[in-house]
Protein backbone atom coordinates (compact mmCIF):
# COMPACT_ATOMS: atom_id res chain seq x y z
CA UNK A 1 0.00 0.00 0.00
CA UNK A 2 1.38 3.43 -0.90
CA UNK A 3 1.84 6.24 1.57
CA UNK A 4 -0.74 9.03 1.54
CA UNK A 5 0.38 12.38 0.16
CA UNK A 6 -1.26 15.75 -0.38
CA UNK A 7 -2.97 15.91 -3.78
CA UNK A 8 -3.76 12.21 -4.06
CA UNK A 9 -7.14 10.49 -3.98
CA UNK A 10 -8.24 8.31 -1.08
CA UNK A 11 -11.31 6.26 -0.23
CA UNK A 12 -12.83 6.81 3.23
CA UNK A 13 -13.16 3.31 4.74
CA UNK A 14 -14.01 4.27 8.32
CA UNK A 15 -14.68 7.13 10.68
CA UNK A 16 -15.11 7.65 14.41
CA UNK A 17 -17.86 10.27 14.17
CA UNK A 18 -19.53 11.10 10.85
CA UNK A 19 -20.66 7.97 9.01
CA UNK A 20 -21.95 9.91 5.99
CA UNK A 21 -18.36 10.15 4.71
CA UNK A 22 -17.96 6.35 4.40
CA UNK A 23 -17.27 5.32 0.82
CA UNK A 24 -16.53 8.88 -0.27
CA UNK A 25 -13.54 9.45 -2.57
CA UNK A 26 -11.64 12.55 -1.46
CA UNK A 27 -8.63 14.57 -2.58
CA UNK A 28 -6.21 15.02 0.31
CA UNK A 29 -4.94 18.56 0.89
CA UNK A 30 -3.00 18.71 4.16
CA UNK A 31 -2.06 16.69 7.22
CA UNK A 32 -0.69 16.98 10.72
CA UNK A 33 0.45 14.57 13.43
CA UNK A 34 -1.79 14.33 16.49
CA UNK A 35 -1.93 12.14 19.56
CA UNK A 36 -4.28 9.84 17.57
CA UNK A 37 -1.87 9.49 14.63
CA UNK A 38 -1.70 11.38 11.36
CA UNK A 39 -4.80 13.38 10.43
CA UNK A 40 -5.79 14.46 6.90
CA UNK A 41 -8.00 17.23 5.49
CA UNK A 42 -9.73 16.86 2.13
CA UNK A 43 -10.91 19.39 -0.49
CA UNK A 44 -14.44 18.00 -0.32
CA UNK A 45 -14.73 18.82 3.39
CA UNK A 46 -14.32 22.60 3.17
CA UNK A 47 -16.73 23.97 5.76
CA UNK A 48 -18.19 20.54 6.45
CA UNK A 49 -17.82 18.04 9.28
CA UNK A 50 -15.40 16.25 9.73
CA UNK A 51 -12.58 18.74 9.27
CA UNK A 52 -9.90 16.04 9.55
CA UNK A 53 -9.91 12.24 9.47
CA UNK A 54 -7.38 9.75 10.80
CA UNK A 55 -5.01 8.23 8.26
CA UNK A 56 -6.03 4.71 9.31
CA UNK A 57 -9.50 5.38 7.88
CA UNK A 58 -8.17 6.29 4.40
CA UNK A 59 -7.31 3.88 1.59
CA UNK A 60 -4.95 5.41 -1.02
CA UNK A 61 -6.22 5.13 -4.58
CA UNK A 62 -3.72 4.78 -7.44
CA UNK A 63 -3.73 7.58 -10.01
CA UNK A 64 -5.94 6.88 -12.98
CA UNK A 65 -4.06 5.85 -16.09
CA UNK A 66 -4.34 8.05 -19.14
CA UNK A 67 -6.10 5.88 -21.79
CA UNK A 68 -4.40 7.85 -24.58
CA UNK A 69 -0.88 7.36 -23.20
CA UNK A 70 0.39 4.23 -24.96
CA UNK A 71 3.99 3.85 -23.88
CA UNK A 72 4.30 0.10 -23.49
CA UNK A 73 5.32 -1.91 -26.55
CA UNK A 74 2.80 -4.69 -25.79
CA UNK A 75 -0.05 -2.20 -25.83
CA UNK A 76 0.95 -0.88 -29.25
CA UNK A 77 0.37 -4.30 -30.80
CA UNK A 78 -2.87 -5.10 -28.98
Amino acid sequence: MSELQAGMLALVIGCNMEETVLGQVVTLTSSFDSGCGKMWKAEEWVGQFPDFIQERFLLPLPPLADPFDVTHKEELHA
